[in-house]
């Protein structure tokens, strides 16, 4: 369970170039473009869903962290 108390868990999925995923209703995941070791995937979402890579999101919320030790 998450810290929210909801189930977590992971899905492994299978997708080639073109193809899409749904997560909910709102929010699409595209496999754009694959490269060797690359791949470029397009998320189409509501503004009021924030998408970031994991390293910008743990930036953003180790920031916020320390503003909040800092008050």
């Amino acid at each position: 369970r998450s810290a929210s108390g909801n189930a977590t868990g992971s899905l492994v999925l299978t997708r080639h170039a073109g193809e899409e995923v749904m997560i909910g209703d709102e929010v699409k995941v595209e496999v754009g473009e694959i490269r060797s070791q690359t791949i470029r995937l397009r998320i189409t979402a509501p503004r009021l869903i924030s998408v970031h890579r994991s390293e910008i999101f743990e930036a953003i919320h180790r920031a916020a962290s320390n503003r909040a030790e800092g008050d």
